[in-house]
């Protein structure tokens, strides 16, 4: 998997790239935070939005799954976050 390497960074780079500029911070500290976990975001589960796709392993395919999981990475934690609160309430 190291040939893909390069692709992937680019796919993760771009897409928190793009998750910044759709939804941009507040603050300095908001866009640190935001630009690491969108790019652990994409590191992690670029792999896993490819396989779900079940697309083929080309670079174009690498890139794009990277950045479709760095991109959504935000919301993604988001609707994690509403989600344990309402847990939370739930449960007290």
């Amino acid at each position: 998997m190291t040939e893909w390497f390069g692709a992937k960074i680019i796919g993760i780079i771009a897409g928190s790239f793009l998750a910044l500029v759709f939804l941009p911070p507040r603050s300095i500290p908001g866009f640190v935070r935001r630009a690491l976990s969108a790019l652990v975001f994409g590191w992690v589960f670029g792999p896993v939005v490819h396989d779900y796709l079940q697309w083929p392993m080309t670079d174009e395919k690498i890139i794009a799954s990277g950045a479709i999981a760095a991109f959504s990475s935000w919301w993604t934690m988001g609707l994690i976050r509403r989600f344990v609160e309402n847990y939370k309430k739930e449960t007290e």
